[in-house]
């Protein structure tokens, strides 16, 4: 891959070239263009030999012409498998329900007959990349620690690079535990040396400063936003410098449910909580991949489990066979490291009225399968079912807002939920750097319409713009631009 060829003058270029904001990528519809055009290659003997000329490189004799075209021939078999994503949901420009496919993607390589799949329909905005090393956990619910350390590799970061590994294009072999353990692990394609070269690279990230092409900050308005940040928001948002790259940052959470609850659209959290599946090969297989001791303790994953803990048992599993020349990085403590969370929990026996758990989001709507979810998730205790804050360094740079990308400027995201937008248009790279964001008028390039009501006025489960209001209402216009400043310089 690319990144062996960095050398230390590109990673100090990278260092001050602000990047790793996130994409504004269209995945549903290169999907969409990728898929036919595999076939067509497949099928097509005249694409197929410029297609074999260009990854061969000169070495498409007849034995690995025949090589390359079953292994296209299986990459189309599994795209069009790959259909258990479906889901008439769009998600649009810059956002991808990463855990929708991730956890449809495990269900078929478990090779169980009669598979369970859930359709993707919790799309969130793409993360930012600067200061991810420096976070205790990432993902916007937190699912995936960082650390701990042994000499230059985190433990975790690298779980998390093998699960996206995992998720998109990479190859992973579930074997039953036995054959596994024979096999040091659960074989795959992964390249675990790139995975952490990229996170090195990550390191390098800063967050980026407002541009000098825009109209510069108002000074004296930022300082009237500072105390007001001080005020309400930097109880969960603190404070980090932008020239800061070593500080670990414990970043916090806050719940679906509770006093406290953040009130956003709660499915990407829920869907990733509460979505179990058959376990088929990896029946009988320790949560976690390791039977570690006490061993009256072990789990043991049964016909059906929460993909949650399957998919931590398969990062586990490759990670292992990826390392098995190096024993020492296989053992208890880096074993506890990477899996030491609970899954999903049995459901509550009782089902108090969602009208009274999620008012915002129209119970009524809600068809009862995913009626009965989002009761569960409303109502288990568990410290997974939430979303993270941290430190808004560069936040200007990541439009649009809250988890799911529903409101388009930082100003529409301090204005009362009831007076966010409830339809703009996305696809442009033209900034507003009054209401910090991308415009939202109908343009060539912005051409999709997000939508967070249909016709009829009720909310579209996964595009809810609730939440986040913590008396918004209270601020005037002048209050709001002022915050605005301030989060510019940030």
């Amino acid at each position: 891959m690319f990144i062996v060829s960095f050398q230390r003058d590109e990673l100090q270029r990278q260092a001050h070239s602000n990047r790793g904001r996130p994409t504004l990528a269209d995945f549903q519809s290169f999907l969409g263009a990728l898929d036919p055009a595999l076939l067509r290659t497949r099928d097509n003997d005249e694409k197929f030999s410029r297609f074999a000329a260009k990854v061969l490189a000169g070495g498409d004799v007849n034995a690995d012409k025949d090589m390359l075209r079953s292994a296209l021939n299986q990459l189309v078999g599994w795209q069009q498998t790959a259909a258990a994503n479906y889901t008439t949901l769009r998600y649009g420009f810059g956002r991808l329900d990463a855990i929708g496919y991730t956890y449809n993607k495990l269900a078929m390589i478990m090779r169980a007959p009669g598979q369970v799949y859930h359709p993707s329909d919790a799309p969130v905005s793409y993360p930012y990349m600067w200061n991810v090393p420096q976070l205790s956990a990432v993902q916007w619910d937190t699912v995936a620690p960082n650390g701990p350390r042994i000499g230059d590799l985190d433990i975790g970061a690298l779980a998390r690079n093998t699960g996206e590994s995992i998720a998109v294009f990479s190859d992973v072999k579930i074997d039953l535990y036995l054959e596994a353990l024979a096999n040091h692990g659960y074989k795959s394609s992964i390249q675990f040396g790139n995975l952490e070269k990229f996170e090195k690279l990550i390191e390098h990230l800063s967050p980026p400063a407002w541009p000098a092409q825009f109209p510069p900050i108002d000074r004296t308005k930022a300082a009237a936003g500072q105390k007001l940040y001080a005020a309400r928001c930097e109880r969960c948002h603190q404070h980090l410098d932008r020239t800061d790259l070593t500080t670990h940052v414990t970043v916090g959470t806050t719940l679906l449910s509770g006093p406290e609850r953040i009130g956003t659209d709660p499915w990407m959290a829920c869907n990733a909580y509460a979505h179990t599946a058959h376990t088929g090969f990896m029946v009988g297989t320790p949560k976690g991949y390791f039977a570690l001791p006490p061993f009256q303790k072990v789990q043991l994953l049964g016909l059906d489990a929460p993909l949650l803990d399957m998919f931590g048992t398969a990062v586990v599993g490759a990670i292992t066979h990826g390392f098995a020349k190096d024993r020492e990085l296989i053992n208890e403590p880096i074993a506890q490291a990477i899996f030491n969370r609970k899954g999903g929990a049995p459901p509550p026996p009782s089902k108090p009225d969602l009208k009274n758990l999620a008012p915002e989001l129209d119970p009524a709507t809600i068809d009862k399968s995913k009626a009965d979810q989002l009761t569960r998730c409303m109502t288990d205790q568990s410290p997974l079912l939430r979303y993270k804050r941290g430190p808004l360094a560069g936040v200007w740079a990541t439009a649009p807002y809250l988890h799911n990308g529903s409101a388009p400027t930082l100003y529409d995201l301090l204005l009362p939920p009831a007076e966010r937008p409830k339809s703009f248009y996305t696809g442009t790279r033209e900034f507003d750097p009054l209401k910090v964001g991308y415009k939202t008028e109908k343009s060539a390039e912005n051409r999709f319409l997000f939508q967070t009501v249909d016709e009829q006025g009720h909310i579209i489960q996964g595009n809810a713009n609730t939440g986040h209001d913590y008396d918004n209402a209270s601020l005037s216009p002048a209050d709001r631009e002022a915050l605005i400043e301030y989060l510019k310089g940030l």
